[in-house]
C-alpha cells in the first residue's frame, strides 16, 4: 500500500475539513457512550424486573425490547466507523480522538517523519519521528 506523504502546506489545507470530522467523531462517540449506558441499565432493570417474577415483558408489545436502543446504536457506530474511514482515505493517521491528535505521513530532511497536529492547535507546526511519537516533537523547517 502506497502512502501519501504531505508537506507542511498539504497538511494545513486540510486541517479545516478534518477539524470538522473530528468534532462529529467526538460528537458520536459521546453519544454512542451514553447509548450504550443507558442500554446498560436498560437491560439490567429489565432482568431485574423479570428475577422479580413481572416476567420482564417488552412494554411496547415488540418481541425485542432492546431492538430501537441496538439499532441506533448500531447506526451511530457505523457513522462513526464512516468518519474514521474518511481519515484513513485522506492518507491521515487518526492517533487519538479525544484530545484529537492527527499524524500526516512525510520528508523532512530525507527521513520518513510525522506532521502532527493535537485539537487546540491552530495549524501544525511540528513533526516527529514514525517511532518517537508525540513526546518527540520538534518544529518543522517549514514552519
Amino acid at each position: 500500500m502506497d502512502v501519501r506523504l504531505f508537506t507542511l502546506a498539504e497538511a494545513n489545507a486540510l486541517l479545516p475539513e478534518l477539524k470538522i470530522q473530528l468534532a462529529r467523531l467526538q460528537a458520536l462517540v459521546r453519544e454512542l457512550e451514553h447509548r450504550l449506558e443507558a442500554l446498560h441499565l436498560k437491560k439490567k432493570e429489565y432482568r431485574k424486573r423479570k428475577h422479580a417474577g413481572s416476567g420482564g415483558r417488552p412494554e411496547s408489545g415488540t418481541e425485542d425490547p432492546f431492538f430501537l436502543d441496538e439499532s441506533r446504536i448500531e447506526f451511530l457506530r457505523m457513522e462513526a466507523e464512516l468518519i474514521i474511514g474518511n481519515f484513513k482515505r485522506n492518507g491521515v493517521l487518526l492517533k487519538s480522538v479525544f484530545p484529537g491528535l492527527l499524524d500526516f505521513p512525510s520528508v523532512v530532511d530525507g527521513k520518513q517523519v510525522l506532521i502532527c497536529w493535537k485539537e487546540g492547535e491552530e495549524r501544525a507546526t511540528c513533526y516527529h519521528g514514525w517511532h518517537d511519537g508525540y513526546q518527540g516533537r520538534r518544529p518543522h523547517p517549514d514552519a
